[in-house]
């Protein structure tokens, strides 16, 4: 009877005025990626880093720092999620050799399920530093890309501020607190005098 049209379908999901002719609406089963820092989900294809989601990885010394940010990929479909790429979390782009991948995620991720993984930044110059991270895998969403940026920074022992810290900074400090060259006022403060 057409005119009989219940509110509900068989499951008791809300449907509009259509009759139901008693079919079961079949989701096929599928995965989903999400990529999330700290709880905040970073989009597929995003290529403005931002420290609010762990894209951007701030300053580090380029002589003795280093910075390790923890991704989580999260399954948000109804199928098991595998990560396909050699490796998993691949990074590429211009500076690609400052940002290493340290602990690679697991695969499969099962349904409502996640993994993890470790990029960990070290600053080859005193600039902005560029790459961008793809994560192959089965979804629709394949493969999963974004951009992440660091600053390489030079310490105050960079006293000639030539980008590297050397032999000439050394005796630069020397000389000053020497008292043989007067130096800037940041210059003393490096060499300590």
């Amino acid at each position: 009877n057409a005119a009989y049209a219940p509110d509900t379908d068989q499951r008791g999901v809300s449907r509009d005025a259509s009759p139901d002719i008693g079919a079961y609406e079949y989701e096929a089963p599928a995965p989903g990626i999400d990529v999330r820092y700290d709880g905040h989900s970073i989009t597929s294809g995003d290529t403005s880093p931002s420290t609010t989601d762990g894209t951007d990885f701030g300053s580090a010394d380029i002589v003795v720092g280093a910075v390790d940010h923890t991704f989580s990929i999260h399954n948000t479909g109804n199928a098991d999620l595998t990560l396909s790429g050699i490796p998993k979390v691949a990074i590429s782009g211009s500076n690609a050799a400052d940002f290493t991948v340290t602990a690679q995620p697991s695969s499969p991720v099962e349904q409502d399920s996640s993994t993890t993984f470790t990029i960990h930044f070290v600053p080859s110059a005193a600039d902005t530093r560029t790459a961008t991270v793809s994560i192959a895998n089965d979804s629709s969403e394949n493969p999963y890309t974004f951009s992440i940026e660091g600053t390489g920074s030079v310490s105050a022992w960079d006293v000639n501020d030539d980008g590297k810290i050397d032999v000439l900074d050394v005796r630069l400090c020397l000389q000053i607190a020497e008292g043989a060259i007067p130096g800037t006022p940041e210059q003393r403060a490096a060499a300590d005098v």
